[in-house]
């Protein structure tokens, strides 16, 4: 059973947002990876033991400015990262919440079809009965006609053939003909 076209749209934009989300934290990930092993290399070596190291002063000064201008942008790209983790998991429960609702429309959905060939099958059913009941009579007013006469003998034989005919009530739609 296929969804109602206005319902697959929005699904494919909610999935392609996700992948776009996905796309855009893989993108960040892998800058802020390089960024961490650099980082992780520098503080190896403590602050106060690169004072004291053997090494050039000009490096202690040096790698204690990058510490401090890469910090803050670290920090940064780690909240930019924190709030597109936070929007992706949002987009994904959104669509597996869409994917409920689809799911839910498409057994609703089939359960009214059946229904409504429930009816159609009823309807007819009646139908096939109607017919059948008015071909009987058509007969039986052809058969009386055929006797009679004169239209009073018609008429006479109409009434007595109708008065011992045993009326037969119709079933009710979604009532089976046997209760």
């Amino acid at each position: 059973d296929r969804a109602p076209p206005r319902r697959r749209p929005r699904r494919s934009l909610l999935e392609g947002e996700a992948t776009r989300k996905q796309v855009q934290f893989e993108s960040r990930r892998s800058e802020l990876g390089s960024t961490l092993a650099a980082l992780q290399r520098l503080s190896l070596r403590p602050t106060a033991a690169l004072l004291v190291s053997p090494g050039d002063p000009n490096d202690v000064v040096r790698s204690g400015l990058l510490l401090r201008t890469t910090v803050p942008e670290i920090e940064r790209q780690a909240r930019l990262l924190r709030a597109d983790i936070s929007e992706l998991t949002d987009v994904q429960d959104r669509i597996r919440t869409r994917k409920v609702e689809l799911q839910t429309a498409a057994v609703d959905l089939k359960n009214e079809r059946n229904r409504l060939k429930g009816l159609s099958d009823t309807k007819n059913t009646v139908l096939t009965q109607t017919r059948g009941a008015q071909s009987e009579a058509e007969k039986r007013v052809a058969a009386l006609s055929s006797e009679a006469k004169t239209l009073e003998e018609l008429l006479s034989n109409l009434r007595d053939s109708t008065a011992s005919a045993i009326p037969q009530p119709r079933p009710r739609p979604g009532q089976n003909a046997e209760s």
